[in-house]
């Protein structure tokens, strides 16, 4: 199995409301996705953005963040 680096550049960044710089790697997608506001925490969207996080560590073999993310 070949890994996927968490700083490897995505194809197109992600660009979010309110947020000055766009989510380039998955690692800041990471970041980003486990810090959500309390408000939107509970939310499918939320939730499923999660999920896939989690499957990403399947790609790279290790996480990228310290601490539980559910």
């Amino acid at each position: 199995m070949q890994f996927v680096s968490w700083d490897q550049l995505f194809l197109d960044p992600i660009i979010l409301p309110g947020r000055k710089q766009p989510l380039r790697t998955l690692r800041d997608a990471a970041q980003y996705i486990t810090k959500p506001p309390e408000a939107e925490h509970d939310a499918d969207e939320w939730q499923a953005a999660m999920e896939a996080l989690l499957q990403s560590q399947n790609l790279t073999g290790h996480r990228c963040w310290r601490g539980s993310v559910l």
